[in-house]
């Protein structure tokens, strides 16, 4: 997984070629939208509802076929997979589809802000899950009211995180 680091400059010297860190995740949500109730989604363990599903893929800017999806179309292992950014330059932006835990709004600067708390990755395992905070303002919600709690959310986002302690 590649993330940008807004406190790169503080921590470069932390960073280790194939050492192991704990880091600290969020996102900021490009486009933002429901999922469709009873959406299907293409597994090799066969087809199972997208609600509960967790995916995080890269975002290829030249591949259209992959702009113009939908939730639904993603092909998984299991019920969740996360996959490693190849192309340069856009190694941070994803498309996600994610349970939403729960939701806060608050305002910056005067512009609605939601944080939803959500499931990127599971282990095909079901053994560990993991949750980051999407931010979004209006500007990228695809639906004229925001998701809540329990709702499936999709779309596009930049991933970010910082070292750990």
């Amino acid at each position: 997984v590649t993330f940008f680091d807004p406190l790169y400059s503080v921590n470069r010297d932390r960073y280790r070629d194939g050492a192991l860190a704990d880091v600290q995740m969020s996102a900021i949500a490009y486009s933002l939208g429901r999922v469709p109730c009873a959406t299907e989604l293409r597994t090799a363990a066969g087809d199972v509802l997208v609600e509960g599903a967790a995916i995080l893929l890269p975002v290829r800017r030249n591949d259209e076929a992959s702009r113009a999806s939908t939730p639904g179309e993603e092909e998984a292992f299991g019920l969740a997979y996360i996959q490693e950014p190849d192309t340069f330059p856009l190694p941070d932006d994803y498309q996600f589809c994610a349970p939403v835990r729960n939701v806060k709004e608050s305002e910056i600067g005067g512009i609605l802000v939601w944080k939803f708390r959500s499931t990127v990755m599971r282990m095909h395992d079901g053994s560990q899950e993991i949750d980051i905070d999407v931010y979004c303002t209006r500007q990228g919600l695809r639906d004229d009211a925001p998701p809540v709690a329990g709702d499936t959310i999709w779309g596009t986002l930049w991933l970010q995180g910082t070292l750990a302690g």
